[in-house]
């Protein structure tokens, strides 16, 4: 459940940390994506020659972009969701991120040979058995594993803190029940005004409504002589 409590600096630190572990993880994803994964050939086959491809990570790993993509915007979506939002932003961070780490972690297993293979059949002569020749890279790999232990790092540490995370609006709101309460405690029929509360909270609320108006919260209201 969300906290209750009005959010302190650490409760906003968290929430910046993991957008900022977001965008960090999608940059890295997508820069991976763009590198050399893997070199294959097949031999010249008279009367066909010879042929040779570089694949990117992309061509490697089909969603690596569109989870980067995702990734990046999971982000953004944490600053503007709420508690429930955030709960299932970080669930499928969690997902995405094991699911990258499954995928890369295959291919570096097998050293890219299902993939030249995949690759090969759709060049060879048909009844050619010869397997492509491959080369690995596994530097831009390796990053990619790193985005995706980034991302379910980001999402384990969303699920559990999320709800103690400031959300957007949330200091007029606190502010407009204040309001309430004070109204409803004044007397009825005296014609006074309610008191309004000078706490800390309320403070801060009127200084972000004075940003608001296009007004300078720190200057002194300036008095007139007949005052």
């Amino acid at each position: 459940m969300s906290d209750p409590r009005p959010p302190t600096y650490s409760h906003r630190r968290g929430l910046l940390l993991a957008v900022a572990g977001c965008l960090a993880g999608a940059a890295v994803l997508l820069l991976a994506s763009g590198r050399a994964w893997l070199q294959v050939g097949l031999p010249a086959q008279p009367p066909l020659p010879g042929v040779s491809q570089t694949l990117s990570g992309g061509e490697v790993i089909d969603a690596l972009v569109p989870i980067g993509i995702l990734v990046g915007a999971a982000g953004l979506a944490l600053i503007a969701a709420r508690w429930l939002g955030r709960l299932v932003v970080g669930v499928v961070l969690i997902a995405v991120g094991l699911l990258i780490l499954a995928g890369v972690g295959f291919f570096l297993y097998d050293g890219g040979m299902q993939t030249a293979w995949s690759w090969g059949q759709a060049y060879a002569t048909a009844g050619s058995s010869v397997f492509p020749e491959h080369d690995m890279s596994p530097a831009p790999a390796v990053a990619a594993m790193f985005g995706g232990a980034m991302t379910v790092t980001v999402g384990t540490f969303t699920t559990v803190r999320c709800g103690r995370w400031p959300v957007m609006g949330a200091r007029y709101e606190r502010r407009t029940r204040s309001l309430s309460r004070d109204t409803r405690a004044a007397p009825a029929g005296t014609g006074s005004t309610p008191q309004v509360d000078t706490a800390p909270e309320a403070s801060e609320a009127a200084m972000w409504a004075a940003m608001d108006r296009g007004e300078d919260p720190t200057a002194r209201p300036i008095r007139s002589p007949s005052d």
